[in-house]
């Protein structure tokens, strides 16, 4: 499925593909004031589980929008069911509040693969570790915690 969404800010177009090995960013048209990206795939076609990790972006009204969306939040429960890494950046994590994703693991201990950052460039590094991983297994539980 394709479809455009804009930021505004930038007057560049780019186009994101994601595929299993790889996610690109080609730009690709001026707009005025907008940046335009296609999308191939949304949240009814593509499930959690065809993702290595899931990023949530900052920003007050994404937040809000997706806080609102089931869809949304069942993936990013899915996500976290399924041991993946997540980060949450600034207002995106009051979604991983809202879905009542727990931020220790079971024992106790900082969850390694949920990373919750305020400021992007606290988290990048330790992202990039959580994603190597692949999976987080130690917050695997049966039944899932959420």
């Amino acid at each position: 499925m394709s479809g455009a969404v804009a930021a505004k800010g930038d007057a560049r177009m780019a186009t994101i593909h994601v595929t299993a090995g790889a996610v690109t960013v080609r730009e690709s048209e001026e707009r005025a004031g907008d940046l335009y990206f296609d999308v191939e795939i949304t949240l009814e076609t593509g499930p959690s589980e065809v993702f290595d990790a899931l990023v949530l972006p900052g920003g007050e009204a994404a937040a809000e929008a997706l806080s609102q969306v089931g869809q949304a939040m069942e993936f990013l429960k899915d996500t976290y069911r399924h041991c993946k890494p997540i980060l949450a950046l600034g207002a995106g994590t009051r979604l991983v509040e809202a879905a009542k994703i727990p931020a220790s693991l079971p024992d106790g201990d900082t969850d390694p693969g949920l990373l919750l950052a305020p400021e992007p460039r606290q988290a990048v590094a330790l992202f990039i570790k959580a994603i190597a991983k692949h999976r987080h297994f130690e917050r695997y539980g049966d039944p899932p915690r959420v």
